[in-house]
């Protein structure tokens, strides 16, 4: 059987208290899962080439699609919306 290992979502990744949880979740190997900002599309394309997660979503539509170009070559859904 394969060790589970822990995962992260995160609500508002982009602000200073995100972006710690980051940082502690890379230095104890937890995996992201998602991340979730409203609209500061360049620090969240990092942060998504960084940790690699399986869903991007901005709370604002336009910032939403832009993130969605610009992570177009990585396997990462991006998703748009407060729901």
């Amino acid at each position: 059987m394969r060790p589970e290992y822990p995962s992260l979502t995160l609500l508002g990744s982009t602000g200073s208290i995100g972006a710690q949880a980051l940082e502690l979740a890379a230095e104890k190997n937890i995996k992201i899962n998602g991340l979730c900002a409203r609209s500061s599309v360049d620090i969240v394309e990092r942060q998504a080439r960084r940790f690699m997660p399986k869903y991007c979503v901005m709370t604002d539509a336009a910032s939403a699609r832009d993130l969605k170009t610009r992570l177009s070559d990585t396997p990462i859904k991006v998703m748009s919306g407060e729901d």
